[in-house]
């Protein structure tokens, strides 16, 4: 089953990420050969050609609805099968400890989602965001959610959160 899985997000990476350089190559012309951001994305090469870049934002769109969309689709739907399964166990306290470990994944979800959806359709949309904003909100993509995954888990024992409310209480004084 492992195998299968691995495989299915193989061939879904290799369907939705082809197209991009094939589609980038055919971008003629650029304002610039200066990318104003920390690395190389897609629409960032795309917001730079000149032309016609409808059908760019057409596959830009496309992108984050099948990687996003879908990923946040199963998601929910595993989400909503965990629920139902958490409800049904008969003790108040492994209901606790469950809903625990799936807030916890939510809020990692929620960091590793929000920075690149944002980023994505603010591209594709046109909002002009100055572009040091811009290039911070990309990287938080990259920087945020290794950095507070850990956090995030390690809240939920107990030494670290004896740890973080005896901090909180020096610095509150």
């Amino acid at each position: 089953m492992l195998i299968k899985i691995a495989l299915a997000l193989l061939a879904r990476t290799v369907a939705v990420l082809t197209p991009a350089p094939i589609l980038a190559k055919r971008l003629d012309r650029f304002q610039t050969q200066i990318i104003p951001y920390s690395y190389c994305a897609y629409m960032a090469v795309v917001l730079i050609g000149c032309g016609d870049i409808s059908e760019h934002i057409t596959y830009g769109i496309m992108v984050i609805i099948a990687s996003v969309g879908f990923d946040l689709f199963f998601i929910s739907l595993s989400y909503g099968l965990i629920l139902r399964a958490v409800f049904r166990i008969p003790s108040w306290e492994a209901r606790g400890k469950a809903l625990s470990t799936c807030s916890s994944h939510l809020c990692v979800i929620g960091l590793f989602y929000s920075p690149v959806v944002f980023s994505v359709l603010a591209q594709i949309l046109g909002y002009h965001i100055a572009p040091h904003l811009q290039i911070i909100i990309d990287n938080l993509y990259f920087l945020v959610p290794p950095m507070v995954n850990p956090l995030i888990y390690g809240a939920r024992t107990k030494q670290m959160r004896e740890w973080v409310l005896r901090i909180l209480h020096c610095h509150g004084d």
